[in-house]
């Protein structure tokens, strides 16, 4: 087996990825598409809450592009703990 270099991790929360879409900030909407192109240097991971955040989103359209724009990362599952944070 290969020693696999650690890569960083970080967790992305809602405000990340809604940020990827807000035209109403237009420079932060550019430096969270910035940090997007970024992100494959590092291991990902979202949590099942903010999916389900994702999945309410009411437009089906920009539902659907905003699942695929999280689509392979890992997902952590939800405990007690996390909820209650």
């Amino acid at each position: 087996m290969r020693n696999r270099k650690r890569r960083e991790t970080i967790y992305l929360d809602t405000s990340v990825v809604g940020a990827y879409f807000d035209e109403r900030m237009p420079e932060r909407q550019a430096l969270t598409r910035e940090f997007w192109k970024k992100l494959k240097e590092f291991d990902i991971f979202i949590s099942e809450l903010v999916l389900d955040e994702l999945r309410r989103i009411r437009d089906k359209k920009l539902q659907r592009v905003v699942l695929n724009l999280v689509k392979g990362f890992e997902k952590l599952d939800s405990t007690p703990e996390v909820e209650d944070l």
